[in-house]
Formats: C-alpha cells, sequence, structure tokens
C-alpha cells in the first residue's frame, strides 16, 4: 500500500528489514518549527490534518511567491527564473530542478535500522 514505509508497518517487519535502506520524495519533519507552524495553523483553518498534496501546494505557492516577490509575473518571467535550474527548500522536499529539466530530482535516503528511521545526510 502506499503507507508500507510509515514507521510502524516498518517495526512490524523489523526481523525482516533490518538495515534496510530507501529513498522517498516526500517526508514531513513535524519537529521542525515552520512545519510544526503550518501543521498548526492548517488545522485551525481546516479542522483536519495536512496531506501529502497540502505540504506539495504550500511548497509550490511560497516557491511561487518569492519569485513574485523578485519580479516575475508571467510565464515567460518564470521560464527566466526557472532556466538555470532551481534549488528551493520547502516543508515537505527540496525542490530540485536542474538546468533544462522539468523533473523534481530531490529525494530523502532513509534508513530503518534498529526499529529507528532516519534520514541519512
Amino acid at each position: 500500500g502506499d503507507h508500507w514505509n510509515q514507521l510502524q508497518t516498518l517495526r512490524q517487519h523489523q526481523s525482516y528489514i533490518n538495515g534496510l535502506t530507501f529513498t522517498l520524495d516526500y517526508r514531513v519533519d513535524a519537529d521542525d518549527r515552520k512545519t510544526a507552524e503550518f501543521i498548526s495553523d492548517y488545522r485551525a483553518a481546516y479542522k483536519k490534518n495536512p496531506e501529502r498534496e497540502s505540504f506539495f501546494g504550500y511548497d509550490a505557492m511560497t516557491m511561487i511567491a518569492a519569485y513574485v516577490e523578485k519580479g516575475a509575473y508571467d510565464r515567460d518571467d518564470f521560464r527566466e527564473c526557472f532556466s538555470g535550474g532551481v534549488e528551493w527548500k520547502g516543508l515537505h522536499n527540496r525542490i530540485v530542478f536542474k538546468e533544462g529539466s522539468r523533473v523534481n530530482s530531490a529525494v530523502h535516503v532513509m534508513e530503518f535500522k534498529n526499529n529507528i528511521l532516519e534520514k541519512i545526510k
């Protein structure tokens, strides 16, 4: 299913997968101050927890707003901003577009070992 990489599921299968290393394109660090604020504000506004799409939307719009503040107002302006590549630190992930690419190349490399799930730096 979609949640095979959640800590509870990994712990259920610890004896088979200890030392497992895998990648994620999405990871929320609830201990991060900005992320915790977003979650709190989202819960207050919508009376539910933010989902994956909520983080993607917030990160994308925050990045676009930053480019608007720098003077990007139309398609040509944004094309110019992105043409040399982009690296943006969002709440759920880094957004990295290498020059000439339209695919986000950022991923989190994770390790599950001894019942602990950690991001490999």
